[in-house]
């Protein structure tokens, strides 16, 4: 009786453990890169957010703005928030004086995004007094 060579090739079991390895593989590497994208997505969504609160910030502010308030707008896709609130500078010595020209106001922007508030940016200005 002669002795059979096995023939050359892959059983079924190897063939399903291979796929097994391979899918398992491909799911790791798949959900690597949609948290990558997902963290560059919400980097780029910052940094225009970010763009908008300092464009908002740097721009002049309506000669009709004259006190405290609060501004709502929507640019860019992002909704945007703008309060002004007084600030009231120590007088020196305690001194009364004439009421100044101008007024100093914080000014606080805040941009939102669907998910809530993303950039927000502070400043101070001068505003003229209302007569």
């Amino acid at each position: 009786m002669t002795r059979r060579r096995p023939a050359g090739g892959f059983t079924l079991v190897e063939v399903l453990a291979a796929l097994l390895v391979l899918s398992v593989v491909l799911v790791v590497v798949t959900r690597a890169l949609v948290g990558a994208r997902l963290a560059a997505d919400g980097a780029s969504t910052r940094a225009d957010a970010a763009r908008l609160a300092a464009e908002l910030i740097e721009s002049p502010l309506g000669s009709s703005i004259t006190g405290p308030g609060s501004f709502t707008g929507q640019r860019y896709g992002f909704r945007w928030r703008m309060e002004l609130a007084a600030l009231e500078p120590p007088l020196p010595d305690g001194k009364a004086a004439a009421p100044p020209a101008f007024v100093p106001l914080h000014l606080r922007v805040t941009v939102l995004a669907a998910t809530g508030p993303v950039a927000s940016a502070d400043s101070i200005r001068l505003v003229a007094r209302a007569p």
